[in-house]
């Protein structure tokens, strides 16, 4: 007589287990890249190549982490009210802000700027060469 022996696993509860684990290192190992994908500033670094370059680099209205590891430089942080002081400055800088925060910047703020590209709601600016 066969009988079923309540203390042995069956294979459903082991698969059942299998499948957990497999979905749970699934999602440990696909979801860094994807999360900092979109949540980090390489994109934005990889599209804008002059981010590596030595000019000043200022963040508007933002706390970007990222953007210092990825151009191994901590840029210099400026409220949107004070862009118009610090883009008389004249030292060329290149400004990385959100599309929202870029909307709130005054009329003749956003004159004197120049889109050099952006990677999702990030891009970055750098002023208008002035007129000869």
């Amino acid at each position: 007589m066969n009988e079923l022996n309540p203390r042995r696993p069956r294979w459903a509860y082991g698969a059942t287990a299998a499948a957990a684990l497999a979905g749970l290192l699934l999602v440990v190992i696909a979801a860094p890249p994807l999360i900092g994908a979109a949540r980090s500033a390489k994109p934005l670094v990889d599209a804008v190549p002059q981010l590596a370059s030595s000019r000043p680099l200022v963040l508007v209205d933002r706390n970007l982490p990222s953007l210092t590891y990825y151009v191994d430089r901590v840029p210099e942080k400026v409220e949107g009210r004070l862009v118009g002081e610090r883009l008389d400055r004249g030292d060329a800088p290149l400004l990385v802000i959100t599309d929202r925060d870029f909307e709130k910047l005054p009329l003749e703020v956003k004159r004197r700027l120049k889109l050099l590209g952006r990677a999702g709601n990030l891009a970055v600016y750098e002023p208008n060469s002035p007129a000869p």
